[in-house]
């Protein structure tokens, strides 16, 4: 009862939460201006940035999904870096390199394609019910929901009783601790969204990977074609010259380049283990985990995939795994 009842619910942390939430932003907006600020002593931007980066990414390896706080709230760090990486990324690339690379029209034009659309997908993502079961699961030929009634003469399995949530949950449908709510289709808790992969938003997570994806590459290319102008005395072919006038100029810039880099190393290979599963009718949560084949055939998969993409659900199911 008092877990369901917000007025019984002891009020959390939430100051430290938003602190959790924008420290990737201020700290590294505080490296920069420091980085500018004292140029002149220091001799080189990156020593600041790099330096802040690094000991940044030191210390998040310390945290854990939830908070260091009794009430145990989802930990917002990891939400934050990602919104940070991400305007800050749009902040470099329409305030500090857009004026060098304008004349790249068909470039410029992709580029504000994609973050239009990248941004749409980002709110859609937070603003959608990714499947959330708030009642129970109905009984075959319209005999009403299941209750704890049921559970107990039998006709239903302990197992899809939600304790918490107090309802019969429908079949692939899970609990979800961080979330606090019973989740249908469920694929996993993403901590970089602070919401739910689940049914009614995993084809959208997939096409959101794929957007933030092209959209980081197509920054690198930018990025490039702007210290060919930034950077005009300095010859293609010295690239240790090269790198050390970014380095010590332009770091901002630089350091974008290599936290983008590094994310879409690890973006593909999310990317690929999403389309593993859904090429085999798997999530995340809901996959064989000792059967080693799949009951499907490779053009089965790939239409699974096909189809997935296109919003028309699956193609074929694994008929080795029945959940």
């Amino acid at each position: 009862m008092y877990i369901k009842d917000e007025d019984y619910r002891p009020a959390g942390p939430t100051v430290p939460w938003l602190w959790h939430l924008t420290m990737p932003a201020v700290l590294y907006i505080v490296a920069l201006v420091l980085a500018y600020l004292l140029q002149d002593h220091t001799g080189s931007q990156g020593l600041i940035v790099f330096g802040e980066l690094a000991l940044f990414i030191f210390l998040s390896t310390k945290h854990q999904h939830r908070m260091l706080h009794v009430c145990r709230w989802p930990n917002p760090l990891f939400a934050g870096s990602f919104a940070a990486g991400l305007f800050i990324t749009l902040a470099c690339y329409y305030l500090q390199m857009f004026s060098y690379v304008s004349h790249h029209h068909y470039l410029n034009l992709l580029s504000i394609s994609l973050t239009v659309v990248m941004l749409y997908m980002y709110w859609r993502l937070w603003t959608r019910d990714p499947g959330v079961v708030r009642v129970s699961a109905l009984k075959p030929n319209n005999g009403g929901y299941y209750s704890v009634r049921d559970v107990a003469t039998g006709q239903v399995s302990p197992e899809m009783f939600c304790t918490t949530c107090e309802i019969v949950r429908p079949l692939r449908s899970k609990h979800c601790k961080l979330c606090e709510q019973c989740i249908q289709g469920m694929d996993h808790h993403c901590l970089f969204l602070l919401r739910c992969v689940a049914k009614h938003t995993h084809r959208l997570f997939i096409l959101f990977i794929i957007t933030v994806l092209c959209s980081q590459v197509l920054f690198l290319v930018q990025v490039y074609l702007y210290y060919q102008a930034v950077l005009p005395s300095v010859t293609s072919n010295d690239w240790f010259i090269y790198v050390k006038s970014a380095f010590n100029q332009h770091a901002w810039v630089l350091s974008l380049s290599v936290l983008n880099l590094g994310s879409i190393l690890w973006g593909l290979k999310l990317l690929k283990f999403q389309l593993s599963l859904v090429s085999k009718g798997y999530t995340t949560v809901f996959q064989p985990h000792f059967q080693k084949e799949c009951g499907l055939s490779k053009l089965e998969m790939v239409l699974n995939v096909i189809y997935f993409i296109a919003g028309k659900g699956l193609y074929l199911k694994d008929p080795l795994f029945d959940v």
